[in-house]
């Protein structure tokens, strides 16, 4: 098997081992938020830990109702800040990942996607990795957040060196 090809099976195990693990506890699930503005007031409190002032609310609720892709705030509001690094800078494997469910589904972690998160990150999977591949899951439950409401899901990048183990598996959505 030439190294392409080996690159290319290894990534497909990679996402349908995601697709087992997390499908069935996923299935009865779906992210919880019914607006824009629940979404963008769990970001600040479930990812910053604190109410978002006023301006950078409105700010990022307008900006999605006019077209700016969920992903992108997820990263400007969260994962590029400051304040979001050095929250998180140290906690385990174990809390982040359920602080990701938080941010991402705003619910609990299920107990077979928590394992599975926290199997990424002792892999080597960055925080940022785990909250843009909980996007991009292929159990949909953010897209689904995204359609309901009628924003756009978009995509965000992830580092190579921050995948888990040796090879990157495409995390984006065609829009």
């Amino acid at each position: 098997m030439t190294s392409l090809k080996r690159k290319k099976f290894i990534s497909m195990l990679l996402v349908l081992a995601m697709v087992f693990t997390l499908l069935p506890a996923t299935l009865a699930f779906a992210a919880s938020y019914e607006t824009v503005e629940d979404f963008v007031r769990n970001l600040y409190v479930s990812g910053l830990g604190r109410e978002p002032e006023v301006g950078g609310f409105n700010y990022w609720v307008n900006e999605l109702k006019n077209g700016r892709p969920a992903a992108e705030v997820i990263g400007y509001v969260l994962l590029d800040s400051p304040e979001f690094k050095e929250k998180y800078e140290g906690i385990s494997n174990e809390e982040f990942a359920k602080k990701a469910y938080e941010i991402v589904f705003n619910r609990e972690a299920d107990e077979e996607g928590l394992e599975f998160w926290i199997s990424e990150m002792e892999k080597g999977g960055s925080q940022r990795y785990v909250i843009v591949a909980m996007l991009y899951a292929p159990t949909g439950e953010f897209q689904e957040f995204c359609d309901k409401v009628g924003i756009r899901l978009g995509s965000l990048t992830v580092p190579p060196d921050e995948y888990p183990g040796t090879e990157p598996v495409e995390l984006k959505v065609e829009e």
